[in-house]
């Protein structure tokens, strides 16, 4: 058995808020599928003011909650990413219901034939994005300690999007078909999702702060993480048209750039990199005056 082979622990990641009722199907769901519950925990996050949440899920070795001041589900991604013991860690909320036996080991298999482990792994929850979006997706703890954090814990930043995006221009973005749940969400068209008070929150939130908008202006950092996790691949992942010019120059052997001066380098688009060779040979004919 290879060193890096995962055997161990997997992590699920749950925000929670006045859903007792999800929270009870939910474990059901992925300790009646999964094929080692042993391996499996479950991580809840609850505000301290909701005192829905069900204590006898707590009866369940496997289950967890973490009580804190209510937060952007970002924020709160990250503070339950603290508490987890897994090798593999899952994004999910608490209106997803896990419907595939085995689930656990056909994660496993996917990250046990990546080597590097820099891998996004997802499912299909039968909605309408498909196989577009994570939107709940597994990671191994690999990809955090390479970027530096669980997800962007920017104000309401859809952290599925951010994860896609990443994973699919490293070319390390894995779909099946096979793995499937059920999101039991209004958006849906699921005649039992209520549109509850914490749907009402977060809609009103969005419209608010229009957080895609957050997103789109966030590009810059997406590539940084893409140039860190392209540093821990084994395998490169091609190199993107938009940032082509400022790759090709940071490889440039003869200019001996360091890995800080390389890397600020990549996050240049080719636009940018204009400007700024531009600066940089005007500033060299200036010193030969």
């Amino acid at each position: 058995m290879p060193l890096d082979y995962v055997s161990g622990m997997i992590s699920i990641l749950c925000p929670t808020r006045g859903r007792p009722e999800n929270v009870i199907r939910k474990v059901n769901s992925i300790l009646s599928t999964s094929h080692r519950g042993d391996l499996v925990e479950i991580i809840f996050y609850a505000d301290n003011d909701d005192v829905t949440f069900p204590e006898i899920v707590l009866n369940n070795g496997n289950v967890t909650v973490v009580k804190g001041p209510r937060m952007w589900l970002s924020i709160l991604q990250n503070v339950l990413y603290s508490y987890s013991k897994g090798e593999i860690i899952m994004y999910t909320g608490d209106d997803v219901v896990f419907e595939t036996n085995g689930w656990d080991e056909i994660i496993r298999e996917e990250f046990n034939a990546q080597e590097d482990k820099i891998l996004l792994v997802y499912g299909t929850d039968g909605g309408y994005y498909g196989d577009r979006i994570a939107l709940h997706g597994f990671l191994h703890r690999d990809w955090v300690n390479t970027v530096g954090c669980w997800v962007q814990p920017g104000r309401a930043v859809p952290y599925d999007y951010w994860l896609t995006d990443t994973a699919r221009k490293l070319g390390r973005l894995k779909y099946i078909d096979s793995l499937r749940f059920a999101h039991i969400h209004y958006r849906q068209g699921d005649a039992s999702a209520k549109f509850d008070s914490t749907y009402y929150a977060v809609s009103n939130l969005q419209k608010s702060f229009r957080p895609l908008i957050t997103y789109k202006n966030m590009e810059r950092e997406r590539r940084i993480d893409r140039i860190l996790l392209s540093e821990k691949m084994l395998v490169k992942p091609k190199t993107e048209l938009k940032y082509l010019l400022g790759e090709l120059f940071a490889e440039l052997r003869f200019l001996k750039l360091d890995v800080v001066e390389k890397r600020r380098l990549k996050t240049f688009n080719n636009i940018r990199f204009i400007l700024y060779f531009r600066k940089l040979t005007a500033k060299f004919f200036l010193s030969r005056k």
